[in-house]
């Protein structure tokens, strides 16, 4: 009987230190497939700079080999491949993402946080699964790629403003972002003008000390405008003409459908309909790209 009680003591030892040495399954899992990690930031990166790669490895953790069928993300713009596909069971394969931090031409801080999801779909021949990964980093902004739009000593947001609107309801607000990164003061003024750059509706006049920056939301009138409304915008500069831009603005509520195909027709850029819950992407190359986003 002693013998047995040792045995038995033994043996539960034994088994003891084998569940000690046994790895630890580590990951994130939804399927068949165990990721290493589903997050990648890269922390602080120039705008501008030169590509950079993000990698995800995975082990198919299956008995039947698993193959991708879709890689899903919006908004960045990304690359994304794998190693082989479909990947063996109990193979190991890697997702690689390479990604070129620019940024857009909207109103941006000099440096900003980014973060995009990816879905990666894949199936193993009798179900299909998802799973969500995501890359980020904060993207940083030299002021002078901010303000990368010089108009005599003035520096303005944009390098190529699109002075057209389309509008719904009675007033239209303009943005404008604009900085003096000169070491002396400056007057800088907007109006809407003619076409000598004379200002009948004056938008913003202010000062600006060295280094500083500005951001404005001037409103304007369109009430009594007509459908189709087309002008200028003057920018001056220690009360010097700097720069007069065309400015075209649409009452969509007011336009027939003719003068709406015009417009769509002869326009190839993003805008949206003040004051509607509607925001309209149009592509040049194809006038059906036109999507309710939301």
């Amino acid at each position: 009987m002693r013998k047995i009680t040792l045995f038995l003591l033994c043996l539960v030892a034994v088994q003891g230190m084998w569940a000690k040495k046994a790895p630890k399954q580590t990951g994130v899992q939804n399927g068949p497939l165990l990721f290493e990690t589903v997050k990648r930031d890269l922390g602080r990166v120039d705008a501008g700079t030169a590509t950079r790669t993000m990698t995800f490895d995975f082990v198919n953790t299956s008995k039947s080999p698993v193959a991708i069928s879709d890689i899903q993300w919006e908004g960045a713009r990304l690359e994304v491949s794998w190693l082989v596909n479909p990947t063996p069971p109990q193979g190991k394969n890697t997702i690689t993402v390479e990604w070129t931090p620019n940024y857009h031409w909207e109103d941006v801080p000099d440096q900003y946080a980014w973060k995009t999801p990816v879905n990666i779909l894949y199936t193993d021949g009798k179900k299909n699964y998802t799973q969500p990964i995501e890359v980020g980093g904060t993207i940083y902004l030299k002021r002078t790629e901010v303000f990368n739009r010089r108009i005599g000593r003035l520096r303005m947001h944009r390098l190529y403003p699109v002075w057209n609107f389309c509008v719904c309801g009675s007033e239209l607000p303009f943005t404008m972002q604009y900085a003096n990164l000169t070491d002396k003061k400056m007057e800088v003024q907007f109006g809407l003008c003619d076409k000598q750059g004379k200002i009948y509706k004056n938008l913003v006049k202010e000062t600006l000390n060295p280094q500083q920056e500005s951001k404005v939301e001037p409103m304007v009138s369109v009430e009594e405008m007509p459908v189709i409304h087309s002008t200028f915008l003057a920018i001056y500069v220690d009360g010097a003409l700097q720069a007069i831009e065309p400015v075209e603005i649409i009452r969509w509520d007011k336009a027939e459908d003719a003068t709406r195909k015009a417009w769509k027709r002869n326009r190839g850029y993003t805008f949206e309909i003040k004051g509607c819950p509607y925001k309209y992407v149009y592509d040049a190359e194809d006038e059906a790209e036109w999507k309710r986003l939301y």
